[in-house]
């Protein structure tokens, strides 16, 4: 059930800057706590739009409990309404069901079959800001924590998956929401189903010996010819998924065991000529989180890291004899035990750099220990609307290609981003988002129509 309800109290999150926590309201709803993002900030008397546990959206996700930084959420917040409060929206912003939604040959997805997302990857200044709130909160109870790190190769592509059950089905994924050949990404799920084959021996040698019960989830990045622009990988010729991650059970309903050492992955997958296990790139780096000292000096490896490989990526080059540009690289915490809660621990250390061309905000180094900071609304909108976030947008809300009915999509997908990722930015810029909305919204649209076609 979707339905309007009011707030009735706001709490910052005391692990994520990037997060509150609210309490909404309703005539005959229990109070419902909900953990959101800066995509739509509410306060205490808003009406809002309140998506409960087991509702389905317009585009077929299924609402469920979900843990978010160590804070349970029973809903989402689909933004502002002018709605009576107790008003049933589900008719007007969700489905009806009858029965479940699709899957990848148009016949419905199996009951209990849902979308199970990688998490969210921050920048380096993100994760020393929620330490700092988490140091605010806990006082001397909470120690920073020293973290060995590895890094592998940013590739420019979308993120994708394939979940697969002990009963030998297989689902195609993106990163928000399950996907079949009827309603693609980029002809991902298209490209699984060619390959059923495959996929059905590696569900049955990934769930032999497998370490939890469950569904496992198979994580990459679908990239190569035609899917982004501009860097190596794009001009291989060909399309390949680039699997960094095997997952085993669902972290939001109970444990879960992570996969991320490349040589163990080779183990488990078979090969493939398109599909490949991303390396490490460089050597282990430690990072002492209480040391500025310790937090600086990684900060210029990585950097110089990543301007070595935004010159020319080692990884497509070595592979596939293609030279040219990369796009940075993620850093993975390489702790000794993966069966953790990952979402709210080992995520929590993920962190990625990306090279000046890839930026999504004009920093002044990949690696930053605090934000950028302006002094007006429009130099935030410069620093932050850079062109690679509104081809980012471009592809993941209009998949590539813009067009007029596609335009509110491709709008709420960059304030969503911007939202999510330069929150920290404004902040130290003095600025609050119903200042910088409307210029940022109108500047992505004129960049946005300049991509329309022309009659």
């Amino acid at each position: 059930m979707i339905v309007a309800m009011q707030v009735k109290e706001v709490q910052a999150h005391p692990n994520a800057d990037a997060l509150r926590i609210y309490t909404f309201t309703a005539p005959d709803q229990t109070d419902t706590q909900i953990v959101a993002n800066r995509e739509n900030v509410y306060e205490v008397g808003d009406v809002a739009a309140v998506a409960l546990i087991g509702s389905v959206l317009k585009d077929g996700t299924k609402i469920r409990k979900a843990r978010l930084r160590g804070v349970d959420s029973y809903g989402m917040a689909m933004g502002h309404t002018e709605h009576p409060v107790g008003t049933d929206l589900t008719e007007e912003m969700g489905q009806i069901i009858e029965e479940a939604p699709p899957t990848q040959d148009g016949s419905p997805f199996p009951a209990g079959i849902e979308h199970i997302k990688w998490p969210s990857i921050e920048h380096l200044h993100h994760l020393i800001a929620n330490m700092q709130r988490e140091s605010e909160t806990m006082g001397s109870d909470f120690v920073p924590p020293k973290v060995p790190y590895r890094a592998k190769i940013k590739l420019d592509g979308t993120n994708a998956a394939i979940q697969m059950h002990p009963q030998g089905q297989n689902f195609a994924q993106s990163r928000s929401r399950l996907i079949h050949t009827g309603e693609d990404n980029i002809g991902f799920a298209a490209w699984v189903e060619q390959h059923k084959d495959y996929f059905r021996d590696l569900n049955e040698r990934l769930h032999q010996d497998a370490p939890l019960p469950g569904p496992i989830l198979v994580f990459g990045e679908w990239c190569g010819q035609g899917i982004q622009k501009r860097t190596a990988i794009s001009k291989i010729g060909q399309r390949i998924f680039a699997i960094f991650a095997v997952l085993w059970g669902d972290p939001d309903q109970g444990a879960a065991h992570l996969e991320i050492e490349p040589e163990r992955l080779r183990e488990l997958i078979p090969e493939h000529d398109e599909i490949h296990i991303l390396p490490w790139h460089h050597e282990q780096l430690e990072i002492d989180f209480s040391s500025q000292k310790s937090l600086q000096d990684a900060a210029d490896t990585i950097n110089e890291w990543v301007l070595s490989v935004e010159e020319r990526d080692p990884w497509v080059g070595e592979i596939f004899g293609q030279d040219g540009l990369g796009e940075g690289l993620v850093m993975y915490p390489v702790l000794n035990k993966l069966d953790i809660s990952w979402r709210t621990r080992w995520s929590n250390l993920l962190f990625k750099a990306k090279g000046e061309k890839h930026q999504v905000v004009r920093q002044k180094s990949p690696v930053q220990l605090s934000p950028e900071h302006v002094a007006s609304v429009k130099a935030f909108v410069d620093l932050v609307l850079t062109p690679a976030r509104l081809e980012q947008g471009l592809q993941e809300a209009c998949q590539g290609s813009a067009m007029p009915e596609k335009t509110g999509d491709f709008l709420r997908w960059i304030a969503q981003d911007i939202q999510k990722e330069n929150h920290l930015e404004a902040e130290a810029s003095g600025l609050e988002w119903k200042e910088i909305s409307k210029p940022l919204s109108q500047a992505a649209l004129q960049w946005y129509k300049q991509q329309l076609p022309t009659l």
